[in-house]
């Protein structure tokens, strides 16, 4: 593609983008939180218009052929993928069986959203969603979700209904949402290439607990230029936009589950290297000899290898560590760890208790010595809580030639201790069993307040 065309497309982007700003300057912080990319530049060819919550991807000769003839709105179908990211739909996607449901689940609401603030001609759609949510107030999709399910299994909604409702309201591909499930089953690791690496790396490295926080923050800032609005006119454009206010309140009630949220930690990253055994030199010199400077084959930059994926879990024992909760947590935390390594690979997982002090350590190979280690649990510590001896204990038997693999450290603790100074080389992450009361903690370590029993 020549840069004339990438050039044009961008400018359709900035300009769609820029209208909507001035129309909805209540938005204009979350309508700057992705980065567009052109297709052109990635791997991506399946779809036309998607995002993972940090970059809008788009195909380049479809949104000048869309802006040329005017048969779609490049700003509506921006800002829908903007509205999915400001509810977080992206970052729930994963916690839902039936994709195609939710998907539509989301489709359905953000078309809500868009219906609240500009009204559609579609009396049809907009009856028959009210039918669904029983009210014409906003809900959130995760309630959309429950409702539609609910209509399938009463036959209340037929597969006509469900692809007229998809053929409404689909904007974008929702693709990216299911990136890091995609990984594990091997069906690749997501967009490649220039101005894309960043966003798919990030996305299943765990790094998205500080991208909910920036789309939270544009939730915040859209309540508060609502009201303000609405404190100096009295009304607003759109229908019921004191729901609206209220649905973008809710976005700071909503909560990422703990198995998502340790599924993207620990999620599969690609494996750059030249695999030097399905690789023919014969045609890679030939190259050289016909044309010069051009090889006529390149070497693969990826090849699989079988090796041992490892974790730390290290447990805070200071406190009253409830041992039923611990075991319970251990066995959710280990099987969610198994099912996001490759089927080839093997898992070792550590084990640590500690309170000022590392008091016990054991290291779990398989089902089988997890088993014994949960049915023999024996709590050690009760004293202080100090985090760096886990940190020191690591890069001791780092520097021993062991966790040769070490993908992560995952520290169950109430959060109240001394930190390291200095970041760790590898993902760490805090799970908290309590509300935070301290308000430091360092901006390397990534944060999930536990709000489940895993009863289930």
């Amino acid at each position: 593609m020549n840069q004339k065309k990438k050039l044009y497309a961008r400018k359709i982007f900035d300009m769609s983008r820029d209208q909507l700003v001035m129309k909805y300057h209540f938005l204009s912080h979350a309508l700057y939180n992705l980065e567009p990319a052109g297709l052109h530049d990635t791997e991506l060819d399946s779809f036309l218009y998607a995002t993972e919550g940090m970059h809008f991807y788009y195909d380049e000769d479809r949104i000048i052929g869309d802006f040329m003839s005017g048969s779609k709105d490049t700003s509506r179908i921006y800002l829908h993928s903007v509205l999915h990211c400001l509810y977080l739909h992206p970052y729930f996607a994963l916690q839902y069986e039936n994709h195609e449901l939710w998907d539509l689940a989301c489709d359905l609401f953000v078309w809500d959203i868009l219906d609240h603030l500009q009204p559609s001609d579609d009396r049809k759609m907009r009856s028959r969603l009210d039918d669904v949510k029983k009210t014409g107030s906003i809900m959130s999709a995760q309630m959309l979700y429950k409702m539609l399910d609910l209509m399938i299994k009463n036959k209340m909604l037929s597969r006509d209904d469900i692809k007229m409702a998809k053929n409404v309201t689909l904007e974008d591909d929702h693709i990216l949402w299911y990136m890091p499930k995609r990984a594990a089953a091997g069906a690749g690791s997501g967009p490649k290439g220039q101005g894309s690496d960043n966003a798919a790396s990030n996305y299943m490295a765990g790094n998205f607990t500080s991208v909910i926080r920036k789309w939270q923050k544009s939730a915040d800032h859209a309540v508060a230029g609502l009201e303000s609005a609405l404190l100096r006119s009295g009304r607003l454009q759109g229908r019921d936009p004191g729901a609206l206010v209220e649905s973008l309140k809710g976005i700071r009630r909503e909560e990422i589950s703990y198995a998502d949220f340790l599924r993207k930690f620990a999620a599969i990253e690609e494996r750059m290297m030249i695999d030097d055994d399905s690789f023919d030199y014969g045609y890679y010199t030939y190259g050289f000899q016909l044309y010069e400077d051009m090889p006529l084959v390149e070497p693969l930059e990826y090849r699989e290898l079988h090796t041992i994926r490892e974790f730390v879990i290290a447990v805070d024992t200071s406190g009253s560590v409830d041992s039923d909760l611990l075991k319970r947590f251990l066995t959710k935390t280990y099987n969610i760890l198994k099912e996001s390594v490759f089927a080839e690979d093997g898992l070792d997982v550590r084990i640590i208790q500690c309170d000022a002090a590392i008091q016990n350590e054991t290291i779990i190979h398989n089902d089988r010595d997890l088993e014994d280690y949960i049915n023999d649990l024996k709590v050690y510590g009760r004293g202080g809580t100090d985090f760096r001896p886990v940190f020191e204990h690591i890069e001791e038997v780092r520097n021993n030639g062991e966790l040769k693999n070490l993908r992560g450290l995952l520290y169950f603790t109430d959060g109240m201790g001394t930190y390291p100074k200095h970041p760790a080389s590898y993902k760490t992450a805090f799970i908290l069993s309590e509300p935070r009361r301290d308000p430091y903690v360092p901006s390397w370590i990534l944060q999930y307040q536990l709000r489940e029993d895993f009863t289930e």
